[in-house]
């Protein structure tokens, strides 16, 4: 790799796993598009998701991540989960209040 990518991997690995979900949204954040290959997809968005599985085998269970600007309850790990109110996609936060980065819906999670 060439020496800026390198150092741009550098700085993204010393970040906390919350502070790493808000640069990656804040990025990608213009970069929604129409779908030009498949029809019945109107839009499509990058996400960044967090995938658990047991030992015991079976299929990963995939969180999006998503950011909060409501800091007051988060810190630097990403346990807290739930069900987005309005799109039902499961999501994970460092925060108790949460922003689905999918749909822009506020989210309470536990």
């Amino acid at each position: 790799m060439n020496e800026k990518k390198d150092n741009l991997i550098a700085e993204l690995r010393s970040l906390t796993r919350a502070d790493l979900a808000e640069v990656f949204y804040v990025a990608f954040k213009d970069r929604e598009e129409r779908s030009k290959e498949r029809a019945e997809i109107v839009y499509e968005k990058l996400v960044l998701a967090e995938a658990t599985w047991a030992d015991e085998g079976g299929p990963p269970l995939l969180r999006v991540v998503c950011p909060s600007h409501q800091l007051l309850f988060g810190g630097d790990e990403l346990t807290e989960v739930g069900d987005c109110q309005l799109c039902c996609a499961d999501l994970c936060s460092a925060f108790k209040l949460a922003k689905c980065p999918i749909c822009g819906a506020e989210n309470e999670l536990t």
